[in-house]
This record gives structure tokens, sequence and C-alpha cells, in this order.
């Protein structure tokens, strides 16, 4: 009986079952931003973005020496938000539309459309959080880097294309360590799933129905409900969606059966930074949430880096735990570079900040389809399931090589100084040829 209790209380007061009257009171109790779409992003698409000098010169190395992992990737810079003009001239009088603090709130709305919605303290519940962020450490632990030529790492995680046999999807290939431990990544399948499951349950208690919910549902609707985020077959789902997980706290283990399941696809990150950038997915939104977030207690948070900006309208949503952000991956998006403490042996003054976020890739759908009508083959799918959990997102990455070609073909009809954007640009091409020179020292590598 004191089991079915401690379970009640963690329904009521974690945020995961608001009915509807008290999502509305929630919604209309954010405050509304307006804002407008900028003629071109700020930040400026494909590049990384650093907020201080400090966090712009630790960052250096990563950015001029390290090996891209696929030569089909392109070079990205730092653009330096904090000296705009460093990097082109025309930029000197851009800034920031809006700047929202790590304690505020809000809907991003254009046009009486939202554009973004941030809530802060999004789960009442501190525990359920702290699960969530241990689901993520497990996944970042055992699990491959899908984005290596980034800062940081995120884990692909949920299914992707799999056999029809199954009469299932399967489930992403990506384990690293510990390949034949089949009882530990099923735990972690299924508690990694569950803290999706959690993330889920915040999308559907707290944000709209009309636009988000709706986006997402006829998303699944396309896919068939059955197909969830199912823990790799641990969550015994049935053909509506729902199944069982669970949310362990300290040495009790909260069961929730006959509940709904994640759309099946997302990443869990760890000190995670991308350039700007976007992205095509078969939804219009995305979801994410920030389990955990740390840092030298020196410094004020804004320094620390690891913030979210949407460039499409010139906004920056500082980051904090305990954060959940829609938005469309369609606008330009990125993550800031984060301050890197050279003292690795005080783990009081390392960046940490981690995060769960539903996204999808664009080949899923078509793969699903093709699987429930027949028309693809086992080896195809498989083939198809290997692309989904390896290929690196390109969007825009052959921008920078066109504008080079532009420029090296174009008739110098002025004396005026190469702009920064252009000596940028060239450096990124040199950056490319051997032999490559190190950063800190300028030894031939």
């Amino acid at each position: 009986m004191k089991y079915k209790k401690q379970k009640r209380n963690i329904i009521k007061r974690s945020n995961l079952t608001l009915n509807a009257d008290a999502k509305r009171k929630l919604l209309d109790s954010l405050p509304i931003i307006e804002c407008k779409r900028q003629s071109t992003p700020f930040p400026p698409e494909d590049l990384y973005i650093s907020e201080t000098d400090e966090i712009y010169r630790k960052n250096m190395a990563f950015v001029l020496e390290r090996d891209l992992p696929d030569s089909r990737l392109s070079r990205k810079l730092i653009f330096q938000l904090n000296h705009p003009s460093s990097w082109d001239e025309d930029l000197q009088h851009r800034k920031l539309s809006h700047d929202l603090s790590p304690a505020d709130s809000g809907i991003f709305m254009e046009n009486n459309e939202p554009v973004a919605i941030i809530i802060r303290n999004a789960c009442n519940d501190n525990r359920i959080l702290d699960f969530v962020d241990d689901a993520i450490q497990e996944t970042i632990a055992t699990r491959n880097n899908a984005r290596k030529e980034d800062r940081g790492h995120i884990s692909q995680m949920g299914l992707s294309a799999g056999s029809r046999k199954r009469h299932k999807l399967g489930w992403v290939r990506n384990i690293r360590k510990a390949k034949s431990d089949t009882k530990m990544h099923r735990r972690v399948d299924y508690d990694a799933s569950s803290a999706f499951a959690v993330l889920w349950s915040l999308v559907r208690s707290l944000l709209p129905d009309d636009p988000i919910l709706n986006d997402f549902q006829k998303f699944i609707g396309l896919l068939g409900s059955d197909v969830r985020m199912d823990g790799n077959h641990t969550m015994d789902a049935d053909s509506e969606g729902r199944g069982t997980y669970h949310i362990q706290i300290g040495d009790k283990d909260f069961v929730f059966r006959n509940a709904e399941l994640a759309p099946p696809c997302g990443v869990m990150a760890e000190n995670y930074c991308r350039f700007i950038h976007n992205e095509s997915q078969p939804h219009k939104w995305a979801v994410s949430l920030t389990s955990s977030r740390s840092f030298d207690p020196s410094l004020p948070s804004i320094d620390a880096g690891g913030h979210f900006y949407i460039a499409s309208y010139a906004i920056r949503i500082q980051a904090a735990r305990n954060t959940l952000i829609a938005w469309r991956p369609g606008d330009w998006h990125g993550t800031s570079l984060f301050n890197i403490n050279p003292d690795t042996s005080n783990i009081k003054l390392q960046y940490r900040q981690r995060g769960l976020c539903i996204v999808t890739g664009k080949r899923i759908l078509g793969a699903v389809k093709k699987w429930r009508s027949g028309l693809i083959s086992d080896a195809d799918l498989d083939k198809e399931e290997e692309a989904e959990s390896s290929t690196a997102e390109t969007t825009g990455d052959q921008s920078i090589d066109l504008w080079i070609k532009d420029l090296q073909s174009a008739t110098k009809t002025s004396t005026t100084k190469e702009s920064h954007a252009d000596h940028g640009i060239r450096a990124s091409l040199r950056l490319k040829q051997k032999p490559r020179k190190s950063y800190t020292t300028g030894v031939p590598i």
C-alpha cells in the first residue's frame, strides 16, 4: 500500500499528468514574446558560436586541428558573438533580438504562430530528473557517437528500419562497449526508453495540442501507432503504442503500466555543441529536456557556454537544468561551445551538460512505408538501418565550398582589403591540405 501511495505522489507532484485545465493555466501564465524572422540567420549559419574570448581560445585547437571523420564534411569555423565584426564587418551592427535568461520561460510568437516554447522547471520532482540523467550517462558510456565532427557526444536511441519478419522496426545499431553483455544492454535500452517516456509524458502534459502535439500525432499516424520507443522489445508495447516503463528512485523501482510510450526515435547527448544548421525531418517540431548542467562555479552561467540559439530569429535561450524546449528543426539553430577547464582532476570545475531530444531521421518514414507494404527486402532494409544509424548530417555543408569556388573564380575589381569572412572561408579550404600544423605548437602533424 505504501508503494502505491508513493507512486501516486510521484505522478501528482511531477507534472507528468496535468489535466487539460491545469495545462491551459500553465500555458496562459507563460510570457508571450513577439519575434520576427531575420533576413539572414544570426549568428550566421555553418559556424560554431563562442560567447567569450576564453571559450574561443580554448576551442581553437578542436576547430583547426582535429581530423574530420568524413571527407565529405567541411571544416566549420567559430563565430565570436562578443566580436561579430571580427568575422564580417557587415555584422558589426547585428545583435541578438532576444536573450532568454536561465530563470525565464516563454512562448516566442510570430504572426500569432508559435516559434518556440520554453518551460523552466518542467519536471517538479528532481528525483525523476536524476533518473533521466543517469539513463543518459549510461547511454553515452556504451553507445557510439553519431556526430564525431562536433564537440561532445550524441548517441541515437530507438528505432530504425528493421526486418519484416519481426513485424517491428529494428533497434539502432550503435553499441560500442561490452557488445556481448546482452543483459547490460537490455537494461540500458529499457532505462533510456523509460527516460524518453518521461520526456514524452512532459510533452503531452505541458505543451499545447496545436500545433505541437498534433504535429507529432500526425507523424505517429503515418508510421502506425505501434511504432514506438519500446526499449528494444523490453516494454511490452501493444498495437496502440502503450507499454510499461519505470523510474528508479533510490532503492525503489516504480513501474508504470499501460502508459503511452514515446515516438520511436531520439538522441541523448553530453556536452554536445553543433554549429548553426537546420534539418529536414518527418515532423515539424522537436522537443528537448536538459537533465543536468554544471560548470566552474567561478563563472557566470552565460560565460560557461552551451546555450541554444534559434538563429532564424536571432534568439538565444540560455541553458539551465530542467528546461523543456519545443522548436522547429527547419529553422536555423545550434548550441554554443562551452568553457573547457584544463584542471581535469577537479570534477567540480568541469563543464557537464546532458539532455535528450525527440528527433527523427528523414529516412525512417520511407523505410517504414516500404516495410509495411512489402516493397523492400530484408537485405535492403538492413542497408536502410545502417544508413540511418551511421550517416552524418550534412545540411549546409556544401555552401562554404561553393562560396570558395565563387570567390576563386571572381575577378577582383577592387583593391579593398579582403573581408574577415572571405579570409576565414579561404582558411577553411587551406586547412584541408596536408601537412597540417598544430595550433598549439606550430609543428607539422
